[in-house]
């Protein structure tokens, strides 16, 4: 009957394959039993995502990593049915013992897998998967790749190299001392390096004559004391830490191309180190970012703060004690005279801080956009506030915002709010500024002569 026909499979090929793609991989093989038709039709996926579930099925409770030998002959007889095609990306999600994951990674490189996905995170051992460095040679397409839950342990005997790998993210791994060296050594493209929530050796050395790394991001690794850096081309670098963490000791032997810097290491201050020791070892540094308590130490601003002569954008992100005043921060900011964009992130600004006499305001030339959030109208922000307006003579942009902005990240920042009100104070914008609730999340733009803030 008309009611029982199948529509579906009178569609093209192309459209069959994008609906095919958007399910996941274990539905959209199920579909191979439908017809003729559609019996190689999931084999057009370029990405898959596979779980050890998946694998072992109809025995999903089997003792994961005791099933490496079936794990690795069902995943060898899956990419059977993809010979010829391509595996643009590839996301594993198993456990695999040391004498399988060769095998395993030597079929990977016959599929062409520009993007690669290994979770080691379902074995009864957390890291208890082993993972050698040369192992990334044997996937000579591989582009992106992350590893999470396994330990890396070096080969640096091997003498094969992977010319296409240009970003490696190790999240909760081990990190055996020499698997650096090995991983730098062997990937001869890598422009980006992440290295999440692992263990670590309480040394990590990034070195290299042609290191070709442009990007690299240490977020809480415990054991790490030291991080030593000799890149050329390093042009990012970004370092977070947990509060019970220490603060490590860089050494920059050699990064002249060093532009963009983040240190986010919870519940330290950093007044000292940023504006005293940094501009010697960083003094071509354009971009900063840092977190600081905000206890101000007398002993720097009596011996003078060190200047930055290039730095063009600094955020800092602040915890307010009861010794803290923001006028403090003038000085600071006369250190950057090249500054165009200033962007302070106030936490606990309620507390009124120390009293201190307002300085004499210096002129500052370059300061274009100022952004304050946390702001809440107390007199220690509020000073601050007019500072800004004061020594910045050629300020364009101020936005004042009460609520507070959040790191996700790669130097991208998320705030939440629901409502803007504007208040003029020279040219006023056309619209008027939308309603808001009592209680809710309110922005005060300034807006100055000749340029106009506009609002999201």
């Amino acid at each position: 009957s008309a009611s029982k026909e199948d529509i579906i499979s009178k569609l093209p090929d192309d459209i069959l394959v994008s609906i095919i793609t958007r399910a996941p991989t274990k539905s959209a093989i199920r579909t191979s039993i439908l017809s003729k038709r559609w019996r190689s039709l999931y084999k057009c996926m370029s990405e898959i995502h596979l779980r050890c579930d998946d694998l072992l099925w109809p025995y999903p409770s089997a003792p994961h990593f005791s099933q490496s030998g079936l794990i690795v002959y069902r995943l060898e007889r899956f990419f059977s049915h993809y010979s010829g095609s391509k595996i643009r990306s590839l996301s594993l999600n198993c456990c695999l013992n040391k004498s399988y994951m060769e095998q395993c990674i030597y079929s990977l490189g016959k599929l062409d897998v520009e993007e690669l996905i290994l979770f080691f995170c379902c074995c009864w051992n957390p890291r208890g998967v082993s993972f050698s460095c040369h192992l990334f040679s044997m996937i000579p397409s591989l582009r992106h790749c992350m590893l999470a839950s396994c330990t890396l342990t070096p080969n640096l005997k091997s003498p094969l190299c992977n010319t296409t790998c240009t970003t490696l993210d190790l999240r909760i791994a081990t990190i055996l001392v020499g698997s650096l060296d090995c991983i730098l050594s062997n990937c001869l493209s890598l422009h980006s390096l992440c290295i999440s929530i692992c263990n670590s050796p309480s040394k990590l050395c990034f070195r290299g004559p042609n290191l070709p790394l442009k990007t690299l991001i240490i977020e809480q690794c415990e054991g790490l004391e030291e991080i030593e850096i000799y890149a050329s081309n390093l042009v990012t670098l970004e370092y977070k830490s947990r509060d019970n963490l220490k603060m490590i000791n860089f050494i920059f032997d050699h990064v002249p191309r060093l532009q963009t810097l983040y240190l986010a290491p919870e519940g330290r201050n950093l007044m000292s180190y940023v504006f005293g020791r940094l501009p010697k070892d960083l003094p071509q540094l354009k971009y900063l970012t840092f977190d600081s308590k905000g206890d101000f130490d007398q002993r720097l601003m009596r011996m003078g703060i060190e200047t930055f002569s290039k730095l063009t954008r600094l955020e800092l992100k602040i915890f307010v004690t009861h010794r803290t005043n923001l006028l403090a921060l003038g000085p600071f900011l006369e250190s950057c005279p090249l500054l165009q964009e200033f962007h302070l992130e106030a936490y606990n600004l309620s507390c009124e801080g120390a009293k201190q006499q307002s300085s004499l305001v210096v002129p500052h030339l370059e300061l274009k956009k100022v952004e304050i959030s946390g702001f809440v109208g107390t007199e220690n922000d509020v000073e601050f506030a007019l500072y800004i307006l004061k020594s910045a003579v050629n300020l364009e942009q101020l936005l004042i915002s009460r609520c507070p902005k959040y790191s996700i990240g790669n130097g991208k920042w998320m705030r939440i709010r629901r409502h803007t009100k504007a208040v003029p104070f020279a040219n006023p914008p056309k619209k008027p500024p939308p309603l808001h609730k009592p209680g809710s999340c309110i922005d005060f733009c300034v807006f100055l002569p000749k340029k106009i803030l506009k609002t999201q």
